[in-house]
């Protein structure tokens, strides 16, 4: 005898979640240093790739939206960084420190005049040839220093964004305040990183706690 079912199942049945990865090569504090501490800054481009590492480490921003920066968009009287059309076309107003901001001010009155070009426009940070810097060379940018401090590789952009959220909620930021930073449009994205908390959180439980491991 056939029987009919009088509601749905997929109403009630809830599937499985897939859970985003943990961020990789999350670095340490004595790593960014590490890393810092590489570019040449009595030379022209090392001086602009150091502005442009403590930007990335201090905002958390993305690897197109520091290409896309331009002077108007940097306040260094407030320390401030406007995001425009950032990912999902949102704009953003974020902090970015008194280092970073003194990095740039640097790179902005002793470097950028002498790369300027007439393909540059605006755009705060200019290649050598005095154009907009490339995803890719952005990237090697990043990789090169990485490479010469020692750290973990591959350390890109998105490293340093990665680093940069781990590091304020480490430190007592909100969750919801590190959502605004990024340019999470939903702070379940965010979460992720209290994730990457709890495994430093039992990493170090299990070091030094003495019930921590059965002898």
């Amino acid at each position: 005898m056939n029987r009919k079912i009088n509601f749905k199942p997929d109403l009630i049945i809830k599937l499985p979640v897939k859970r985003q990865p943990l961020p990789k090569n999350i670095l340490s504090e004595n790593q960014i240093e590490r890393l810092l501490s590489e570019p040449d800054v009595s030379k022209l481009l090392g001086l602009r790739n150091k502005a442009i590492i403590e930007l990335l480490y201090a905002s958390g921003i993305r690897n197109m939206e520091l290409r896309n920066l331009t002077l108007h968009d940097i306040d260094l009287d407030q320390m401030q960084v406007t995001i425009r059309k950032g990912k999902n076309q949102k704009d953003r107003v974020i902090p970015m420190g008194e280092i970073a901001a003194y990095w740039i001010d640097k790179y902005i009155n002793s470097v950028r005049y002498q790369l300027f070009s007439s393909f540059s426009e605006n755009i705060l940070f200019l290649s050598k040839t005095g154009r907009k810097i490339t995803r890719a060379n952005l990237i090697w940018i990043i990789s090169k220093y990485s490479y010469r401090a020692g750290l973990p590789t591959p350390v890109t952009p998105h490293t340093l964004r990665h680093t940069c959220a781990t590091h304020m909620l480490k430190n007592g930021a909100d969750i919801r305040y590190i959502q605004e930073h990024l340019g999470h449009a939903s702070v379940a994205t965010t979460q992720i990183y209290t994730r990457v908390i709890i495994t430093d959180l039992q990493r170090v439980f299990r070091e030094t706690h003495p019930r921590a491991l059965r002898k």
